[in-house]
Order: C-alpha cells, then structure tokens, then sequence
C-alpha cells in the first residue's frame, strides 16, 4: 500500500516545464542577436511573448528591403491581381513608417533601406535617420525610366555629424548636391550607378570629407562633367569603376590629389586626361582600361598617349596589376624618345594581362622584370591563344632575352603564366606557345637561385585537336638547369 500511494503521488505532481534558456539570456545579447535579423523578421519575434512584444525596437540596427522581404507582393496572377500589387507595395511604405516611429533607440548604428517603389517617402526616412544619430546608410534606389531624373535625398544628409559609412544606389539617376556639404565624420564612401552633374559640388563632395579613408565609385556616369575632381588628404583607398559602355570619362579630366593613398583601382574607360599626383605611399595599383569608349574614333596613338602619362604617378607601387592597353601603352612610351621610360623600381609582385604572346608585349614585361630586383611574384595571363602571333622579332626577342637574365640573379619566388583566351587553337600556334613559354622557363630557372614556385596553364599546350603535351612539356622543365634547390611545378586549367 505504502509503494502504491507513493506512485499515486509521484504521478500526481505537475510536470516542469523546460526551461526557456534563450529567452533568459540578457537583453544586450538578444538585442545583438536581432540585430543581424532583416527587421521584418525582427519584428516578428514580438509574437512569443510579453517580454519580446517590445524588444525590438530597441535594437540598432535596422535592415529594410523591400526587393528580398516583400518580392513576393508583386506576383500574384489572378485577375485582382493588379489591385493586391498595388496594395500590397504600398504596405512597404506603411512598414517603414510605422517601424520608424515605433523604433526608440536614440542612437541608430545602421539603416539598410533597399526601395523598389518609386512613390516612397525617401526624404521623411532620411531625415529621421540623420536625426537619430545614424552612423551607417546603405540607400538603394530604384532605376528611374526618366535617366533625367534627380535622387531625392534631404540635404541634411550632407552635413551629418555622426555618419561614418556612406552608401548610395541611385539607379542611374542625378545626385543633386546642396551648396553645403561638410561630411566631417564619414570615413567610407560608395557610390553606385549615380550621375554626377556638378564639377564644383562634386569636388566639394570628396574635399569636404576631411576625416574619409575609402571610395569607391562604381558605374557611376560623368558624361555631365569636364572634370572628375578628387582631392583628400586623408584618403587611403580609392577605386573607380565603371562597365557601363558610355560613363563619359572619355571626355572628362580625371584629376587625383591624395597624398597617403594605399590601394588604387582604376577599371574604367581612358580618359580624355590625367593630372594625378604622385602617389608616395601606394602599395597596390591595378589598372583595367575598358575599351568601351571611341577607340576606333581617337585612335589607338592618342589613347595610347594618355594611357601613358597616367602611370607617372604610380611608380612607387608594390604590387601591380595592369591589362594589355597598360602593356602597349608602356611599349609606346619607352619607344617615343620625348617620353622617359617609367621607373618601376619597387615592385614586389607584378600581375600583367597581354593579349597574346606576342614578342612585343613580352619584352615589356621583361623590362618591369629587370628594372626591379625585389620583384618576388611574376603573374602574366595571356588573354587570346587562338591567333598566330607574327614571327617577327624572334631572334632579336631571344637575344633580348638572354642579354635581360645574363647579370640578373633576383629574388623571385613564384612565376605563373595563365591562359584565360578560347580553347579552339591551332597546332602551329600551340607550336608557337610552347616554344616561346619553354624558352622563358629556361632562362628563369638559370638565373634565379630562390624560386620556388612555377604554374603553367594546362591550356598552353594544347590543340583543339589532339591531348595536351603536358608530360612532355614537364620533362623539359625539369631537365633544364637550374640554379634553385626546391622547385615545385604545377599546371593547372
């Protein structure tokens, strides 16, 4: 009897209930977890319970996108369809206001606002923003049918005291600057798919940012400037570029003063001209000329030209990357007597594109090789491999190259050759190819007593017609004399 009342009373006490170990963690940390949630599901979470009914309007961070959280509004087929779009588009507009205004944290660290509409009240959600002390404004807006169009944005934006972390997609249309622009805290600028109007606010845009370390201006259009003004002292990075087949620089002045730049980036279409200050304390450069703009119509003489006049100012970078207009441009300037040759002499690693491996192109790289003896990477991609170069020059080309190497004992520890072109190719071409690659090699192996590391392209050596000779290419590499004790080769696809 004793046992049998004992498990009347065991059976008869109430379960526990597991305990909620994520709702007891402290609000700070809860707070932190929202605040990488999108703030629709954010808000969400105020469903669970009476502790959580309120809590996210206290979180930092807001992140609102209509195109990723309210895609699904606009595909509705059946025949109301058109009324629930409608309505259903509006409610974004609705969201974001009511988050706004429920939202109670004085300071606001971040607000991510992505639009898809084109009625939105951008100023009034701007304006709140800045008044809250944003720090971090990543603006998207929708592509405006009318590119003559202006991006709505308050000027109170421009002369924010607490914004670090600027980024704008206008899509495409007009950034309008007010007379007055004084960003003194931003550090960080993009600006993406926006078209300049103004020289003078443009200038002052960049000017006026005393304290920014980074800018990136991405396919933005500058068909409506003389000149592309850049001037801060304290920029660090700067990258221009641009794939839009007409983004206007072909008839701008491109004009650079940043004494303590770092990083440049410039992949974009030549410009009409240059006046860069040199950059002292650049470390790495990579240039792309599009050539999206009028080649045919100025002439490859006059690109050439101002291709060239552009890398005075970079001949203290470290690491270079340069296309093949970069790779003609230097040839054309070192044949022009009235131009001096560019003294690259601190190079660490240079990655270089030709177009093929023409005896020309090479011989450019093989003077950036010799003018710098610290030069510990060699990268070279060849862009086109289905084209016979012309012969041209091979003699002299394997005197030049023999005459390069003969007194040069450097430090390189890793050469790359890529392809990167069609894989239809001839069996003279690949002839060609192996040939002219093999004899680099060689000389390479001879003279340098610390490399390490050689990748060929497996598509070097092969035909559209037949397997690649790669075995055989390899026993040559490794039957060449060499003068470093560890060697690694690899070919890769």
């Amino acid at each position: 009897m004793a046992s049998s009342s004992s498990s009347s009373s065991t059976s008869a006490s109430p379960v526990e209930e597991p305990e909620d170990s994520f709702g007891a963690l402290p609000e700070p940390i809860l707070l932190l977890i929202l605040s990488f949630l999108p703030t629709l599901h954010a808000v969400r979470t105020s469903i669970l319970s009476t502790r959580w009914r309120t809590l996210w309007t206290s979180i930092g961070v807001l992140d609102l996108d209509e195109g990723a959280d309210f895609i699904f509004f606009g595909t509705e087929t059946r025949p109301t369809g058109a009324k629930r779009k409608r309505k259903r588009k509006g409610s974004f507009a609705e969201f974001v206001g009511k988050v706004l205004s429920f939202h109670h944290t004085p300071t606001l660290r971040k607000l991510r606002l992505h639009c898809c509409s084109q009625n939105c009240p951008l100023q009034d959600w701007v304006r709140t923003a800045v008044s809250r002390g944003v720090q971090t404004l990543d603006l998207r807006l929708p592509s405006h049918p009318n590119r003559n169009s202006s991006g709505q944005l308050p000027s109170l934006l421009f002369t924010s005291q607490s914004l670090v972390d600027l980024r704008l997609d206008l899509g495409g249309s007009a950034l309008i600057l007010p007379g007055t622009v004084a960003l003194v805290a931003l550090r960080r600028m993009r600006l993406c798919f926006v078209k300049f109007c103004d020289d003078h606010l443009t200038r002052a845009l960049f000017s006026n940012s005393t304290a920014l370390k980074r800018l990136v201006l991405l396919n933005c259009d500058y068909q409506m400037l003389g000149r592309l003004e850049i001037s801060c002292s304290s920029l660090q990075e700067l990258a221009i570029e641009s794939l839009l087949k007409a983004d206007g620089l072909g008839s701008c002045e491109v004009k650079i003063a940043a004494p303590h730049l770092t990083s440049f980036v410039y992949r974009a279409s030549v410009a009409q001209a240059y006046v860069v200050e040199r950059f002292l304390s650049v470390e790495y450069v990579k240039i792309q000329f599009q050539r999206f703009e009028a080649w045919e119509v100025l002439g490859q003489h006059s690109i050439l030209k101002r291709a060239s006049s552009f890398f005075c100012s970079l001949s203290s970078a470290r690491n270079l990357d340069i296309c093949p207009v970069c790779v003609k441009a230097l040839r054309f300037r070192r044949t022009n007597d009235w131009l001096y040759p560019i003294p690259f002499r601190n190079l660490n690693v240079l990655r270089t594109a030709v177009k093929d491996l023409d005896y020309s192109a090479i011989r450019v790289v093989l003077w950036l090789f010799v003018l710098n003896p610290h030069l510990r990477a060699l990268i070279v991609e060849v862009g086109d491999l289905s084209v016979l170069p012309s012969s041209a020059g091979k003699e002299d080309f394997f005197k030049f190259l023999g005459a390069c190497f003969k007194h040069r004992c450097g430090v390189v520890e890793k050469v790359e050759i890529r392809c990167g072109g069609s894989n239809f190719r001839s069996r003279e071409a690949v002839r060609y190819t192996t040939e002219t690659v093999l004899e680099l090699v060689k000389v390479l192996l001879g003279s340098q007593p610390r490399l390490k590391k050689l990748i060929l392209s497996n598509k070097l050596f092969c035909d559209s017609y037949s397997s690649n000779i790669r075995d055989v290419v390899m026993e040559k590499v490794l039957s060449f004399p060499k003068r470093t004790r560890e060697l690694a080769v690899a070919f890769i696809y």
